[in-house]
């Protein structure tokens, strides 16, 4: 019963929160971007999975 209610919250937090556009303009991944004529959105989407994937090797 407890797990329903876990899931009740989380799902009705999720529902309403609301989404915000990122602005990314004038930014190093926004220069980044421009400069190898990419979207500075993956740009960031990148530097976030790679930053997030961690070396592995404990250092």
């Amino acid at each position: 019963m407890k797990n329903k209610a876990k899931a009740l919250v989380l799902s009705a937090a999720l529902l309403s929160s609301t989404a915000n556009a990122i602005d990314l303009s004038g930014t190093i991944f926004d220069k980044a971007a421009k400069a190898y004529n990419l979207d500075p959105l993956l740009v960031y989407s990148v530097a976030l999975a790679e930053s997030a994937s961690g070396r592995g090797n404990g250092s």
